[in-house]
């Protein structure tokens, strides 16, 4: 049995007792076909079988993305199946999606401006040169306004600082005005437009609230002023302690608890036309009322004694000779 050892290959059409236009291959051969350059043939065996089998060309091709900023791809089919494909520059400079003419000028916003620059090299590339305004911070207690068309706004005023006694600090508004004690702070505008920050200070006569406090008064406004003044109690019944009683080689044991009279009562000094002169009147705070208590005592013998005291139950202002 005779087998064929080669491929045959037509590259045009002829009469079928002619080998014009018909080439021969090996088994193993590849080649490309001569009608489409984008199919690889190839000369295979199958069980003892000589055939040729074909297969398409596949094509590396570059993404767009690979090439350069303001660069684009273009491919053109020289030769062969593939295209030859590279990143050429653009007429120009991308901004936004739009091309940018050389050495045009674009405002991206009213802060940025945007210029196309050629620059030389390999090839002829386009750059785009942006520069951005900086505008100057404000002082202190102002805030930038912004104006239609222009980058930098103006600086305007729109507040006082001002620090109260215990260190807090606090913003006013034009015409705004906050009482600290009695301190008064305002603040304004003057005819510059700047903020001015006003204290006034109200003097007060020296006060110990601590004191006032400490001895049962009450501290409370002096008039309608901001100055403070202690309100003395009214004679009222205190109640006290007595902690140590001792009567001869006798002392108490335990403490025991006493109530006494203290407060405030109103003495002055008035005209007296028999006397033709100045008469003082005075009023104590006194015990109008008390009672008699006994207090256990342990002598140095070991006996104990019982010794009286007064405990006060009602207390008044009663009227006493004032001493000179």
């Amino acid at each position: 049995k005779c087998l064929r050892t080669m491929c045959e290959d037509t590259t045009f059409w002829s009469r079928g007792d002619e080998d014009e236009g018909v080439t021969w291959h090996n088994v193993g051969s590849e080649w490309m076909s001569p009608t489409d350059p984008c199919v690889i043939k190839k000369c295979v065996r199958v069980n003892e079988e000589v055939f040729t089998q074909t297969r398409n060309v596949s094509c590396q091709l570059r993404e767009p993305s690979s090439c350069p900023f303001a660069t684009e791809m273009r491919c053109d089919q020289r030769s062969g199946c593939c295209p030859s494909c590279r990143c050429e520059p653009v007429n120009g400079c991308i901004l936004n999606g739009t091309v940018l003419a050389p050495g045009k000028r674009m405002m991206l916003d009213e802060c940025t401006t945007c210029q196309c620059n050629t620059r030389q090299g390999l090839y002829l590339t386009y750059k785009l040169m942006c520069g951005k305004i900086t505008c100057e911070p404000c002082p202190k207690n102002y805030q930038m306004e912004k104006t239609s068309g222009s980058c930098c706004g103006k600086c305007l005023p729109t507040r006082c600082d001002i620090q109260l006694r215990d260190g807090t600090i606090l913003y006013l508004k034009p015409n705004e005005t906050i009482q600290d004690g009695c301190d008064n702070h305002f603040c304004k505008v003057n005819r510059k437009g700047d903020f001015i920050w006003e204290r006034k200070i109200t003097g007060c006569p020296p006060f110990d609230s601590k004191k006032c406090l400490a001895e049962g008064g009450k501290v409370t406004k002096l008039g309608n002023t901001c100055c403070e003044t202690c309100v003395e109690p009214e004679c009222r019944l205190t109640t006290g302690r007595l902690e140590f009683v001792k009567v001869d080689n006798c002392v108490n044991e335990n403490q025991l608890n006493l109530h006494y009279c203290e407060g405030k009562c109103t003495s002055k000094a008035i005209y007296n036309i028999t006397l033709h002169r100045l008469e003082d009147i005075c009023t104590c705070c006194s015990a109008t009322t008390t009672n008699a208590m006994l207090v256990p005592l342990r002598c140095a013998n070991g006996s104990l004694v019982h010794h009286q005291v007064f405990n006060a139950r009602e207390c008044k202002c009663l009227s006493r000779k004032c001493q000179p």
